[in-house]
């Protein structure tokens, strides 16, 4: 029977305020998404007062790493099609 060994915990290093968080996201995703104004609330009512993230928050701020973050169509597709 399985059993369970060992538990941990790891947190990314960087924190940021929930209130940056909303402030990012308004900024970032607002023209893009013209219903974000409906969707700010959750900011303040989730009762989270801070989020870890992996890069620093400038990092976020810049096209070229956030489509860094993702894999292109291609990359996608090859990390889908392998086995393990």
């Amino acid at each position: 029977m399985p059993q369970l060994i060992d538990v941990a915990t790891a947190e990314p290093p960087f924190a940021i305020a929930q209130e940056d968080a909303a402030a990012f996201a308004r900024a970032r995703f607002g023209t893009a998404m013209p219903h974000i104004e409906r969707l700010m609330p959750l900011f303040a009512n989730t009762g989270i007062r801070s989020r870890r993230i992996c890069k620093e928050p400038s990092w976020y701020e810049t096209d070229s790493g956030i489509r860094r973050s993702r894999p292109s169509s291609n990359e996608g597709d090859r990390l889908q099609n392998r086995r393990c």
